[in-house]
């Protein structure tokens, strides 16, 4: 990134920059050098990692940090333009990688304009989708489980098919695709069955575990050994 051509550096100035594994709000204190200032990361050293931690920096890491934090800044207030500007009840589709979009409807939630999703469209795989795990429970991953819920929320308008953001091509069109049934069939007997023993297995599982310090959890081996006994009863009668 080009420095910032004119840009005055003064004592009290801030900005962000890496420091160890985050991001602290740096401010000069201190100028060390032509074109070097000794800076220190702020905040309240109860609650704020690396507080007072000091290092040189020059006018190019300085600059730079300034100029990326202005565009960060340009880019949120064009992306809170264009939700706005966005009609409550109009769709658009979110885009989650490698083809899968998820349907939403802009909604007005917490006093600004948001994303209600309400279906999955495109290249989702089965593992995204809802399913059963082997003992019969559905399980419903991210997307779907937002479908079916009721929050709303903001994803980056590079993000959106819609936006003039987006920034992929635009070979395949979520705006015409159908969408996934998100319903997970009922079981049949077979596979009633099979979840049945799945879900023994895994108490027998936890069960055995116990067995490995009885006392801890207040039992006998004989007692385990009994409730396990009564376990399978119950399934073979």
């Amino acid at each position: 990134m080009q420095v910032k051509q004119g840009m005055q550096i003064r004592i009290g100035t801030r900005f962000h920059y890496n420091y160890a594994d985050g991001n602290p709000e740096w401010e000069v204190v201190e100028k060390v050098g032509s074109d070097c200032w000794q800076c220190l990361i702020i905040g309240d050293p109860e609650t704020t990692d690396y507080a007072n931690a000091r290092q040189p920096f020059d006018r190019e890491q300085i600059t730079n940090a300034v100029r990326s934090a202005e565009s960060l800044d340009d880019d949120h207030r064009a992306m809170d333009h264009w939700y706005e500007s966005q009609a409550v009840g109009s769709i658009v589709h979110y885009h989650n990688g490698f083809g899968q979009f998820v349907r939403c409807e802009i909604v007005d939630a917490e006093g600004k304009h948001q994303l209600k999703p309400i279906a999955l469209v495109g290249n989702w795989p089965p593992h995204e989708l809802p399913h059963r795990e082997d003992d019969g429970r559905i399980h419903l991953p991210y997307h779907a489980a937002g479908v079916k819920g009721d929050k709303a929320w903001r994803a980056h308008w590079s993000n959106i098919y819609e936006s003039p953001a987006w920034g992929t091509t635009r070979e395949a069109d979520p705006r015409t695709m159908d969408t996934i049934n998100l319903t997970v069939p009922p079981m049949n007997d077979t596979e009633s069955a099979m979840a049945r023993l799945h879900g023994l297995c895994d108490s027998l599982e936890r069960e055995a575990e116990l067995m490995r310090d009885p006392e801890a959890c207040g039992s006998t081996v004989d007692d385990t050994i009994r409730h396990v006994e009564a376990m399978l009863a119950m399934e073979t009668s």
